[in-house]
């Protein structure tokens, strides 16, 4: 590769071959590690509707969940637009929080 006039300059200089945006001892690294990096997996949404709380919460109906929303007894719930979420963290606590340990282990 030819730069500036003839004179092989800057940080891909010296990369005859390799693929743009990427240096030689990027290439080289991946080659002698033989390992690959795998994009991220994208996680399951972390906001449920009611209906996929309540399938998340064991089997509760949506009807219940809202019998524990006007009650105030529910998991911690967020409604914006008229639409009610639930974060499966908050789903977590709500059923930790009433977890009981036979003898009190």
């Amino acid at each position: 590769m030819t730069i500036n006039g003839g004179k092989n300059e800057g940080p891909n200089a010296s990369n005859e071959g390799a693929p743009m945006g990427r240096t030689s001892s990027t290439i080289q690294n991946t080659i002698t590690s033989g390992a690959t990096v795998a994009p991220p997996t994208p996680s399951p949404s972390e906001w449920l509707d009611p209906v996929s709380a309540g399938q998340y919460l064991g089997g509760v109906s949506r009807a219940t969940l809202a019998e524990y929303r006007v009650k105030g007894i529910g998991p911690a719930y967020t409604k914006r637009g008229g639409f009610i979420r639930y974060r499966r963290a908050d789903l977590d606590a709500y059923m930790e929080a009433g977890r009981v340990v036979p003898g009190g282990r």
